[in-house]
């Protein structure tokens, strides 16, 4: 019994902390990067529940778009204007 106790306080606290775990990413959208042209900052992020991904809008002519094989399964449309900064809070985890 004492065992439940205990296993229950420990999923109450995890399920009611993951907010404050949750991590923010940056990435710029850029016209030149080394070689490559109109490219973001990171290729990959890696994200978690709660998680949200900041696109700066650092050279003009970008946007963001999901498109279907580019996100996590189950995460909803998005897609921003050009040359403008976004955000997105993703409430699926994926790479």
């Amino acid at each position: 019994m004492k065992t439940l106790k205990n296993l229950t306080i420990l999923i109450t606290f995890l399920f009611f902390t993951s907010s404050s775990f949750a991590a923010d990413e940056t990435i710029e959208m850029l016209n030149k990067l080394g070689k490559e042209s109109m490219v973001y900052s990171k290729k990959i992020v890696r994200i978690d529940v709660g998680d949200t991904v900041f696109w700066k809008s650092t050279n003009p002519g970008h946007n963001v778009e999901f498109i279907k094989g580019g996100v996590p399964e189950g995460v909803e449309k998005f897609k921003t204007k050009f040359s403008k900064d976004a955000q997105y809070t993703f409430k699926v985890p994926g790479i």
